[in-house]
């Protein structure tokens, strides 16, 4: 794979992994969703200012854009489970919430004390 191609697949990465559509990151990186689709197909390459606003968009640093080894598909997946988790306490009332905010307190508290 080419370097614009592994550039291109780690916009996307990083893209999913904050729950986005490419629409939406185009607008936060003022540009079109047909420039970010071409970014992240490794059709086209990123000019320096559409690069600065997705990083700014992505919350991220330039170099992590430029990482094409240590990117691992498991980032994706604990971004969507943490919307997830989210999403479903959403939906849960204050004692609720309050019941499972102190059992994952005590189940950190456990796997603490079994390292030590």
């Amino acid at each position: 794979m080419d370097f614009v191609k592994k550039f291109g697949k780690n916009v996307k990465i990083y893209r999913e992994a904050l729950g986005i559509t490419q629409a939406e990151l185009a607008e936060a990186a003022d540009t079109h969703t047909s420039t970010i689709a071409k970014i992240e197909s490794g059709e086209q390459f990123v000019l320096a200012k559409t690069l600065k606003n997705i990083v700014s968009a992505l919350n991220i640093e330039y170099a992590q854009l430029f990482m094409f080894n240590s990117i691992s598909k498991k980032e994706p997946k604990r971004e969507e489970l943490s919307k997830e988790i989210v999403d479903l306490m959403n939906l849960l009332d204050a004692n609720d919430l309050q019941f499972f905010a102190d059992s994952i307190k005590s189940y950190i508290a456990t796997q603490k004390s079994k390292e030590i």
